[in-house]
């Protein structure tokens, strides 16, 4: 929701909790976003636009620096979902252990590019995406990197997704078509979901 001191106090507490990673999404309004963008479905009470809302929950590069920073501090892996050129320079520069590419972008070609040159661990969402454009995009990232550094999560784009439009099944497929490591990329809100993944073998 745009605050710092939140965010702070989130990794605190995942850091007593013994979490292992935390992934942040590093959105930019100028930089994916323009006054004309309209919400598809109103949501916010304060936003007048897609825009506006981006606006006020995007942070700093010196307030990313400090989250980042934080979280090395309390010996958490971080990675950063990316949604621009700009917002991957960003975490790039904030060194982050990884890096994530949302479905919405497997088609955005610069962002694609600039990712798979880079020595990251990557995680990308398959989302809406076809098998041809899933294929694609896992050839395109195994011929610049080891196999084990580069992950597909099956995601269903229906947020919240209900139980039984989860579709566990396909993240075996993705394994067996694409041969690269997969996993779940939930967006159920029901902590059972996390449990099954787990129990289906999912190592993400």
């Amino acid at each position: 929701e745009g605050s710092e001191g939140l965010t702070h106090s989130m990794i605190d507490a995942l850091s007593e909790i013994k979490c292992e990673a935390i992934k942040f999404q590093i959105h930019l309004a100028d930089a994916e976003s323009s006054f004309e963008d309209q919400f598809r479905i109103n949501f916010s009470y304060e936003d007048k636009s897609r825009y506006d809302y981006w606006k006020r929950i995007e942070f700093t590069e010196l307030q990313w620096s400090r989250i980042i920073s934080h979280c090395k501090q309390k010996n958490i892996i971080v990675g950063a979902s990316v949604f621009s050129i700009e917002a991957l320079e960003i975490a790039i520069k904030n060194k982050v252990d990884f890096l994530k590419i949302g479905s919405g972008d497997l088609l955005f070609d610069d962002l694609i590019e600039a990712v798979s040159n880079l020595d990251y661990p990557v995680i990308i969402s398959s989302g809406m995406a076809n098998w041809n454009e899933l294929n694609n995009i896992s050839l395109k990232f195994i011929a610049h990197k080891k196999k084990d550094f580069f992950s597909i999560l099956h995601c269903t784009t229906q947020y919240p997704t209900n139980p039984e439009k989860i579709g566990f099944n396909n993240v075996a497929m993705i394994e067996e078509k694409l041969d690269v490591i997969s996993g779940l990329s939930d967006h159920s809100g029901n902590l059972l979901t996390s449990f099954y993944a787990l129990a289906k073998g999912c190592s993400i």
